[in-house]
């Protein structure tokens, strides 16, 4: 049974293979780095304002994209998805795919793939919710048809630089020291039935 891909590699394979940015380019990857949540919905009637001037008002897409231009990264809209953007983290780390639709601003990566019966991911589900309770903030794991997703939702009216930062370092942390594990599990759950074969 395999268990888990990363952008289209098995998710137990070399970590570096995994990150690699090349994966991610490409219309199938963006495809599933941004098909979710109905995000082939355009977002329409968005507002514009200085946030320097009218810290008061409704935040909206030109505040996002300041806020995102004042951060050491670096990020590039997504053709045909108005409102969306991939964000990069560090070298070898996986874009987060941002998409600013209102109320809300809502973050996701697209982590792994999960093949095999649910009894199988036992192991690995129970980590990811472990995580989810113990270690993470801003964002969590969750289940997207057969995608291990990362993802967060923050509300736009009242979102602040700081906000948006702290979330965005968390996912580049969370990758960064829980894929391995997480790889892991995979490949552990991957050969198990092939053992009881074997017996």
């Amino acid at each position: 049974m395999a268990i888990g891909t990363l952008a289209a590699s098995p998710l137990h394979s070399s970590i570096e293979r995994l990150y690699a940015p090349s994966s991610f380019r490409g219309g199938g990857e963006l495809a599933a780095a941004t098909a979710w949540l109905g995000w082939t919905r355009d977002v329409k009637s968005i507002s514009s304002h200085d946030p320097e001037t009218k810290t008061n008002a409704m935040r909206s897409l030109n505040d996002v994209e300041a806020y995102l231009g004042k951060m050491n990264r670096r990020f590039e809209p997504v053709d045909d998805q108005p409102g969306t953007f991939l964000v990069r983290g560090g070298n070898n780390m996986p874009p987060t795919a941002l998409r600013v639709d209102p109320p809300l601003v809502v973050l996701r990566v697209h982590v792994g793939d999960v093949e095999g019966s649910s009894a199988g991911n036992a192991d690995l589900f129970r980590k990811l919710l472990t995580l989810n309770a113990k270690s993470l903030v801003h964002t969590s794991f969750g289940l997207e048809e057969e995608r291990i997703v990362l993802v967060a939702a923050l509300e736009l009216e009242n979102l602040d630089y700081n906000e948006l930062e702290a979330t965005l370092d968390e996912i580049d942390v969370t990758l960064a020291q829980q894929v391995p594990q997480l790889a892991e599990l995979s490949k552990a759950a991957s050969v198990r039935p092939a053992a009881k074969g074997n017996a």
